[in-house]
C-alpha cells in the first residue's frame, strides 16, 4: 500500500502511527502478521510504502535517506524477506549507505536487474552473494570508470541477457567499450541518462562495435548514431543482429522537423535495397526509428 507524506508531516511520527495500529496482540500474537514500512528523508520524495512481512520487494537501492521501520519484535526481519528483491540499484560513492544495511548487509541471492554506478566499491559484494540470476545490468560510467572493473562485473553472470551502457557529463565512448566480452549477451544499449549528454557514435566506433565480440552475438541494439548512413553498414556486420533502434543527429539543428527527418531517412534506407528480411518501423512515441 503506498501512502503520501504532505510537506508538514513529521515522516517518523506518521510512520509510527501507522505501525503502531498493527502492533495489537490480534495482528502479532493471534495471526502472526508483521507489517513494514519503507519510506525516505528526502524532502523531494513524499511516497512511502506499507507492506505485509514476508513480501515481494522488486526494488530495492542502496541510498543513505531510505528508512525501514517494522512491527516485528526489535525491528528483525528475516533474510528471506531480501531473496525477493529482484532489481538492486547500488550508487556506491554514497558512503553512508542505508542505516538498515549497515547493520547486518544483507544477502540478495535472486538479483534479476542491476542499477550500477562505475566505478564502485568493493562494498557490492557485501550486498550481493550472485548474480549467477542476472540478465539486465545498466551501467553508468563516471569519471574514473574502468571497463576492467565492469568485465569483472559481467563475468561474475554467466546468464546476463541485456547490457545498457549509459555516460555522465562528456565522458567519451572510448574503443575499451568494444572490448567487453561474455557470451550469454543479446541486447546491449548505448543510451545516455540525460539527454543533454547524449553520445552519438560516428561510423569508426559503429565499425569497432559491429566487428567486436559483442557486435557479433548481439541480436537487439539500441543506439544514437551520427548519421543514418551508418544503419546500412550495421545491418550487414551484425550478423544476428534482428532489431535495430537508433536516433539520429543529422539534420537535428537545421531547421527541420524530427517528423520531416524521420519521413526522409525512413525512404532513403527503403531506397537502399535492404534484404528483403528487414521491415522499417516508424516509432511513433519518440525519435527513434
Amino acid at each position: 500500500m503506498a501512502f503520501w507524506f504532505s510537506n508538514s508531516d513529521n515522516r517518523d511520527t506518521k510512520v509510527n502511527g501507522l505501525l503502531n495500529s498493527f502492533r495489537t496482540p490480534f495482528w502479532r500474537e493471534k495471526h502472526r502478521w508483521f507489517f513494514r514500512c519503507r519510506w525516505n528523508q528526502s524532502s523531494i520524495a513524499n511516497l512511502g510504502s506499507l507492506y505485509t512481512l514476508p513480501g515481494i520487494i522488486d526494488e530495492l537501492d542502496d541510498s543513505p535517506e531510505n528508512r525501514f521501520e517494522s512491527t516485528c519484535p526489535d525491528n528483525n526481519i528475516s533474510h528471506d524477506l531480501y531473496d525477493r528483491v529482484r532489481i538492486f540499484k547500488y550508487w556506491s560513492e554514497q558512503t553512508n549507505l542505508c542505516p538498515d544495511f549497515m547493520v547486518s548487509y544483507p544477502k540478495f541471492r535472486d538479483i534479476h536487474h542491476l542499477k550500477i554506478k562505475l566505478p564502485f566499491n568493493d562494498n557490492l559484494w557485501k550486498f550481493v552473494s550472485t548474480l549467477n540470476q542476472l540478465n539486465k545490468l545498466d551501467v553508468t560510467m563516471d569519471e574514473g570508470s574502468t571497463y576492467s572493473q565492469l568485465q569483472t562485473l559481467i563475468d561474475q553472470a554467466p546468464h546476463l541477457y541485456s547490457l545498457s551502457i549509459a555516460y555522465l557529463y562528456d565522458l567519451p565512448i572510448t574503443p575499451s567499450t568494444f572490448t567487453i566480452t561474455n557470451a550469454s549477451i543479446r541486447r546491449v544499449e548505448f543510451l545516455p541518462p540525460i539527454s543533454f549528454y547524449t553520445k552519438y557514435m560516428n561510423k569508426g566506433k559503429c565499425m569497432a562495435f559491429a566487428n567486436s565480440p559483442l557486435g557479433r552475438q548481439c541480436e537487439v541494439l539500441i543506439l544514437h548514431l551520427e548519421t543514418h548512413t551508418f544503419v546500412i553498414d550495421l545491418i550487414k556486420k551484425m550478423p544476428k543482429l534482428r532489431s535495430l533502434t537508433f536516433m539520429c543527429q543529422g539534420d537535428r539543428w537545421k531547421g527541420i522537423s524530427q517528423f520531416e527527418t524521420k519521413n526522409n531517412i525512413i525512404q532513403w534506407l527503403r531506397e537502399n535495397n535492404l534484404p528483403s528480411s528487414v521491415s522499417i518501423i516508424d516509432s511513433n512515441q519518440s525519435s527513434f526509428i
